[in-house]
């Protein structure tokens, strides 16, 4: 019963059973062919034709602006597009992009609380209310994986300075290349 004990109350059982729960919350939305759309930002259902769109620097819509290429959407739609040469189930891919949305800001904010030796309970209670605030969901909502990415980058790079705080060194080289991946 102890070693049952020490299982669920570990950091993986939890980051497992809150992917698990929410893949569960999510099925039944695609269900009959249905899947998952709307909201500002979430209606690319063809990430080669993205990549295909945006591939430039310069796009020249009336007055011109800068191409998403340049920054971390580039990598996004590059990663969603090479899930898609092997998986050709549109279905699939979107319910990847809503999940990430739900979970990433969940486990960065459990690598914090792990970094503050929390309980696993107590990791899972904060970063359960980290995603189910009324301020969050207002941002959740909207299924903008590019504004949502903002509540996994923050604790993700509040991790990173406290895990690496006193070596300096490795701080500005993982610092560095999170900021830099992620700087847009």
């Amino acid at each position: 019963m102890n070693g049952l004990f020490k299982k669920v109350n570990s950091y993986f059982f939890v980051l497992l059973a809150f992917g698990l729960a929410l893949a569960m919350v999510l099925l039944p939305y695609y269900v009959n062919g249905h899947i998952i759309l709307g909201g500002e930002g979430n209606y690319v259902v063809d990430f080669k034709v993205l990549l295909y769109n945006y591939k430039y620097v310069w796009q020249n819509v009336m007055a011109g602006f800068h191409s998403p290429s340049l920054n971390f959407i580039y990598f996004n739609g590059f990663f969603f597009s090479f899930l898609q040469e092997f998986i050709h189930n549109i279905r699939v891919i979107n319910f990847v992009v809503i999940f990430i949305i739900y979970f990433l800001p969940f486990a960065s904010m459990l690598l914090v609380c792990r970094e503050l030796k929390a309980t696993p309970f107590l990791s899972f209670l904060i970063s359960y209310f980290y995603i189910i605030n009324p301020f969050s969901m207002c941002f959740f909502y909207s299924l903008n994986q590019w504004n949502s990415l903002a509540f996994f980058i923050i604790p993700f790079f509040f991790w990173i300075i406290m895990r690496f705080y006193h070596h300096n060194m490795q701080l500005f080289l993982v610092f560095g290349l999170a900021s830099s991946f992620f700087a847009f």
